[in-house]
């Protein structure tokens, strides 16, 4: 059966054919692009006909960097975005202790002390007060950072004694008892508390997510859904269920772990649908910029005495990207700061020699330097950016780097400028799961309230067209996938989206208002509004 678009705006992100009003798909894969009067020329008895009225068809969006499986248990987690201060996350948890078992482990996620009027992060006794009888750990907005009441700190076996970790740090008041503050590697002496998902609620949760990022205009999700004992239960998963999209699964693993998980991982890609690939290693390499745990070069420009925290040494670094590189796997770096920027560029460079074709990615990429840009390029590192991140972080960024490393500071057009390939995430659940608004910033960059008019670093300002193809070609990209998907071209997959309107005559500043009228993957539709 054949579906026929006519009276669109199609984008479709193919140079050769940048334009076209009209697209026709057969079955899985688009079969014409062009105009109107061509298009009904393929019109069969049963063929079903949309009208997009003029409205924009593009390419459908991948996002290449969010936590598919961290979205779904986050939905039934307690909900600590958008908070101005600690009275509004105590009155949070105290309305979910109403609504679970006695003594069960409360997680939440979502804070940032940086739009709270308190001026200080959650304690313990905090929590304490509106929850003394379960243990309550909530993570902050970056994923970074975490808050626990006395009870989860007695439970996870944590008190003054505790020592920090390497890569991970306590707070401690004056008197040297814990706060309940843990960051980076040191929330894991807490998070061990929390049990496990099992089977079932993996299965539920991924299935609650992918329909929310369908309705989002997702058709791709390049995810990272943890690591560890636990891999194998979330392999399984996507391996059963059939989700109305097409996921990329990603895993964190140690240098330990790997040669194993290479083995079993690289027999289970011979046989888990089509739809679904397990190919990159994801590394954590250092924290955030909101919690001054991103590793800098210099010191923080507001904490002279900080330059945030760094997970590896270089000569460690190094042995784990030769390990997963040699094993076959791309590797994605986490790598806000510039510090841990350069270690996993070395570290890169130093696997791959002069065989770029594997395409390593270096995930944020926030804080970079016009030396490290050049690097990136001629090693063909994907930059894998967020632009939603911009929203909120360009209140505070200068504040953080100052105004000499701002130059380079979520510098998006000069990364394509310097040849650097991008593609375009979220970091769903730290974000918002919601490409429009991340198109929307990184043309506007401003914030909600379309503020400053003229944008932040306004030089860095991204064209429509530039920023559809970070979620579209430029995410097939960094997944080698470009000749498949990313572009609306006959022979390409049928996956896409339908908007509104015209994303390319609507205000810039409409972009993150535009809603997706219809999503879809394969030729099938998943999603209507």
């Amino acid at each position: 059966m054949r579906t026929i678009f006519t009276n669109c705006k199609i984008l479709t992100m193919n140079v050769a054919q940048p334009e076209a009003t009209a697209l026709v798909l057969e079955g899985s894969k688009i079969l014409f692009v062009g105009n109107d009067a061509e298009a009904v020329s393929f019109k069969q008895s049963d063929s079903s006909i949309i009208d997009g009225q003029g409205a924009s068809l593009v390419p459908g969006f991948n996002d290449s960097h969010m936590h598919l499986l961290g979205l779904g248990v986050s939905m039934n987690a307690v909900d600590c975005r958008g908070l101005t201060g600690i009275a509004a996350l105590k009155e949070r948890v105290k309305e979910k202790v109403q609504s679970v078992a006695p003594g069960a482990v409360i997680t939440g996620r979502g804070w940032d002390q940086n739009k709270w009027t308190d001026g200080r992060y959650a304690t313990c006794q905090d929590l304490d007060e509106v929850a003394p009888e379960h243990p309550v750990i909530l993570t902050r907005a970056c994923g970074h950072v975490l808050v626990a009441n006395s009870l989860a700190l007695q439970q996870a076996g944590v008190d003054a004694n505790t020592m920090d970790i390497e890569g991970g740090s306590l707070d401690r008041d004056e008197q040297g008892q814990p706060t309940g503050v843990f960051r980076e590697r040191a929330m894991g002496l807490v998070r061990h508390i929390i049990p496990a998902s099992d089977a079932k609620a993996i299965r539920e949760a991924l299935q609650v997510a992918s329909q929310h990022a369908v309705s989002r205009g997702l058709t791709s999700v390049q995810t990272n859904d943890g690591g560890g004992a636990g891999w194998e239960d979330v392999v399984s998963a996507y391996h059963e269920l059939k989700l109305p999209l097409r996921a990329n699964v990603q895993f964190s693993m140690s240098a330990e772990q790997l040669a194993e998980f290479a083995e079993r991982m690289h027999a289970a890609n011979q046989v888990i649908p089509e739809h679904v690939g397990v190919k990159t290693i994801k590394v954590m390499a250092d924290g955030s910029l909101g919690a001054r745990t991103a590793a800098l070069s210099e010191p923080y420009s507001d904490a002279p005495n900080e330059k945030g925290l760094s997970y590896y040494e270089q000569a460690d670094l190094n042995k784990l990207i030769v390990e997963a590189h040699q094993a076959g796997f791309q590797v994605a770096i986490h790598a806000i700061g510039d510090y841990t920027a350069e270690q996993a560029i070395t570290a890169i460079e130093y696997a791959q020699g002069c065989d770029t074709s594997r395409r390593h990615r270096m995930v944020h990429c926030q804080v970079l330097r016009r030396d490290l840009v050049e690097r990136m390029a001629k090693a063909n590192i994907i930059a894998e950016i967020q632009p939603v991140f911009l929203i909120t972080d360009l209140h505070w960024t200068e504040s953080r780097v100052g105004k000499e490393r701002l130059k380079f500071s979520y510098a998006w057009k000069s990364l394509l400028e310097y040849g650097v390939n991008c593609s375009g995430g979220s970091d769903c659940p730290v974000e918002v799961l919601d490409p429009l608004l991340g198109i929307g910033a990184a043309v506007t960059r401003a914030d909600v309230t379309n503020w400053p008019e003229d944008g932040w670093l306004p030089q860095q300002k991204l064209s429509v067209r530039e920023a559809v193809a970070l979620f579209t070609v430029g995410s097939a990209y960094a997944e080698h996938m470009e000749t498949t998907k990313g572009l609306l071209k006959p022979g390409y997959l049928a996956d896409m989206v339908l908007l509104s309107g015209d994303i390319e005559a609507v205000d810039p500043f409409a972009i993150k208002d535009l809603q997706i009228k219809l999503t879809m993957v394969n030729g099938m539709v998943v999603y209507k509004a």
